[in-house]
């Protein structure tokens, strides 16, 4: 496929997939203008995978029982952008396992996706 555009080290996307295909690990995302994009990734990509055994809904709503960062990637590493404190609830569409945690995931009002370690 002919390359449409190109990211530089340090520059970031919001992606909702991991593919592998063709021997290679791509990310993909939903464009501005609608169209399904993929990336192809090189190095070590964090493995995003599905429970084993989930305790908790593939979706639903989720009640905080303590302070809990809010995060740009499934990743302990990735930089804190907000919490929910003890109480609050989000609306979640995806339970995902990554970075040896798991994770509950949403979209925001901005199209942005979003992850909350809880475990």
């Amino acid at each position: 496929s002919p390359e449409l555009a190109y990211y530089d080290a340090g520059m970031s996307v919001n992606y909702d997939r991991l593919v592998t295909a063709d021997g290679h690990t791509w990310l993909s995302y939903v464009s501005h203008g609608g169209n399904r994009r993929y990336i192809a990734i090189d190095g070590k990509a964090t493995a995003v995978t599905q429970p084993a055994s989930p305790s908790l809904a593939a979706t639903g709503t989720y009640t905080f029982t303590k302070p809990s960062s809010i995060k740009a990637q499934p990743s302990v590493a990735s930089p804190e952008l907000a919490y929910y404190d003890k109480g609050m609830s989000v609306r979640y569409d995806k339970v995902i396992t990554a970075d040896g945690h798991t994770w509950l995931s949403y979209v925001t009002y901005s199209g942005a996706r979003r992850y909350v370690d809880i475990s």
